[in-house]
């Protein structure tokens, strides 16, 4: 195992139709898994998840890190 353990990536929805591949995410997930670290995706944004089916996926599991990406403008929303 890696020195980070399990990491969660959170991609938080902008509520488009019309996303596109989160390549900051990709490049990070890439190199973390080279290294030897397990590492998932959460994206709100394809799949329209709501917050609500955020916390259920969040009180199943456990994580090392989690990192999470959201617009200014959605701060209070995704906090």
């Amino acid at each position: 195992m890696s020195e980070y353990g399990k990491v969660l990536f959170i991609i938080h929805d902008l509520y488009q139709d019309d996303n596109h591949f989160p390549s900051g995410i990709g490049y990070l997930a890439a190199v973390l898994k080279r290294n030897g670290t397990e590492v998932e995706i959460y994206s709100q944004d394809v799949f329209h998840f709501t917050n609500d089916e955020l916390a259920d996926f969040l009180k199943k599991k456990e994580y090392d890190i989690i990192g999470l990406g959201f617009l200014a403008a959605r701060f209070k929303e995704t906090v």
